[in-house]
């Protein structure tokens, strides 16, 4: 069974700089990883979305607010409203703990939206200079967004994490 740590805690930053976004779509689940997508027509600023990309290098931050939909857990319940995002500091996160999340260890985007996950981010083996292990090490680190402050075991716990900010995509 998941867990979710500072459960007190229902929306929000435990502490760190937030920034508004307006949501692409409806249903932003609190907690979780989104990315920079393109702003709608006749709209300036860029929205946010999640992802079903792993180790997608545009994440920028964790959704945090406001909860709107305590049923579901989710931001926003239509298009176009504002999603509060942490885009550096300390906030909750959901993680799917398929691999066990440790202390310290380095997040990026899970394949199943609104999901962080462990960085495979082991010393390569094998006697070759570049390896696939090398690839998909170096792939996690430049799409790591934030640290695990406390270990997971179970798919879907939610525990807070220390968001260190987008980088970008890599070229």
């Amino acid at each position: 069974m998941a867990t979710e740590s500072f459960s007190w805690i229902k929306s929000g930053p435990i502490n760190g700089k937030t920034m508004y976004f307006r949501a692409d779509a409806a249903s932003t689940p609190l907690w979780a990883p989104v990315i920079v997508a393109a702003a709608a027509s006749g709209y300036y600023l860029p929205e946010v979305a999640t992802t079903a990309t792993e180790a997608d290098q545009k994440v920028i931050g964790v959704a945090c607010g406001p909860l709107l939909d305590s049923t579901n857990n989710y931001c926003n319940d239509a298009a176009g409203q504002s999603v509060r995002v942490c885009v550096w500091g300390i906030v909750k996160c959901k993680v799917d703990a398929t691999d066990n999340i440790a202390d310290g260890d380095m997040l990026i985007s899970y394949a199943g939206a609104g999901y962080a996950m462990l960085a495979a981010v082991n010393e390569p083996s094998g006697d070759t200079y570049v390896t696939t292990e090398m690839a998909t090490c170096l792939q996690h680190i430049c799409a790591s967004f934030a640290m695990a402050l406390e270990a997971a075991t179970t798919d879907g716990d939610v525990i807070p994490v220390f968001v260190y900010g987008a980088r970008g995509t890599r070229t």
